[in-house]
């Protein structure tokens, strides 16, 4: 097979466990880069994602950046505990590097380590 051909596939195979990963089960994706990969793969894969923190950046006005980061991280570590133990399922589409390298996803890594529910694309 062709390189293509393996990429094609890889796509392929890919697409369909998202597919039947999310039929009839909450499922959100994680990875790196919210704005430019895990909301648009969400999106046109009809899945959910972690929004953030609601009020963060009033929150980071009053108390400042280093502050509304660590509240931040905290409330990201909280929504996907309450997710796990309502049995969603999760969907991650890597780094955007060859490691992970942002807090909040790495955070998220850790906690589903051994989550059976945990589909890793890459």
């Amino acid at each position: 097979m062709t390189i293509a051909g393996s990429l094609y596939k890889a796509s392929y195979d890919a697409s369909k466990v998202v597919r039947e990963t999310a039929a009839g089960y909450e499922t959100y994706v994680i990875g790196e880069n919210m704005p430019g990969r895990v909301i648009p793969y969400a999106e046109e894969n009809g899945l959910s994602y972690y929004d953030g923190m609601p009020g963060y950046d009033d929150f980071k006005a009053t108390y400042g950046k280093d502050v509304a980061e660590a509240a931040g991280l905290k409330h990201n570590e909280a929504f996907i505990a309450q997710k796990m133990s309502e049995g969603a399922h999760f969907i991650d589409i890597g780094p955007v590097g060859a490691v992970p390298i942002k807090p909040n996803y790495i955070a998220e890594l850790k906690l589903l380590k051994d989550y059976p529910y945990l589909i890793s694309l890459w």
